[in-house]
């Protein structure tokens, strides 16, 4: 879709600004290793944006490498680390981002993982952008994660993703039972299952019961579609 990363970047930039979102080329050249490329400011967030142009790569590829330089992942790990921190019982932690072009559209990829060998998979958070996405969106959405402070027992992750599939259902059916206009079902579902791969991706692997708890979280939230479909 674009020719080189130069021009990826120039339009991305134009659509973040179009967005009321200040943005900033970083021209380390050697000073700071591994430093994403653009640093972005607005609606109350400021985040790092690198970018990659693989125009040979679709947004419905299931894996694919990335050409992250040497240090590039190793920046984001540091900057997750560093932005890390707790209020009133909960962990908050802070992402960087790296943005694909691909050929038929945008990858935003939020660097909640090391990437081993430089590889994403099917089984990675990331966000598709087209024309008509709001990128404010996205980055207002998923550049941060509340978690509560785990405790031995497990029952204040559990409670935690419990009570996020209750704001869906409420965010999505209306509190007050009249129900509101559903997005595209490809965009529910999408939206809903990223959201809880950013919960259970930082979920102990002992904590089997939250893992299994997605099924029915989605089965809740799609049940709200579906009465949606029929009251519609």
């Amino acid at each position: 879709m674009w020719e080189n990363e130069q021009k990826f970047s120039r339009y991305l930039i134009k659509r973040l600004k179009n967005e009321c979102f200040v943005c900033n080329r970083i021209e380390t050249h050697g000073t700071l290793n591994g430093m994403p490329d653009i640093f972005v400011q607005g609606h109350g967030i400021d985040t790092f944006i690198e970018l990659k142009n693989m125009n040979k790569v679709s947004v419905n590829d299931k894996r694919f490498k990335v050409p992250w330089r040497p240090g590039q992942v190793a920046w984001a790990t540091v900057y997750r680390n560093t932005h890390k921190y707790n209020v009133n019982s909960f962990d908050i932690t802070r992402c960087s981002w790296t943005f694909i072009g691909c050929s038929d559209g945008i990858i935003a990829l939020p660097m909640w993982s090391n990437f081993m060998l430089n590889e994403v998979n099917v089984s990675d958070i990331r966000y598709t952008i087209d024309k008509c996405t709001k990128i404010k969106d996205i980055l207002m959405a998923h550049s941060q994660l509340v978690m509560p402070s785990l405790c031995p027992s497990g029952l204040s992750m559990y409670k935690f993703i419990h009570d996020t599939a209750l704001q869906y259902q409420y965010l999505f059916a209306g509190s007050d039972e009249s129900y509101i206009d559903w997005p595209d079902e490809h965009v529910v579902a999408r939206s809903i299952g990223m959201r809880l791969k950013e919960l259970y991706s930082f979920a102990p692997a002992d904590y089997n019961d939250c893992k299994v708890l997605s099924s029915k979280i989605a089965s809740v939230i799609y049940s709200c579609y579906d009465n949606w479909l029929l009251n519609k």
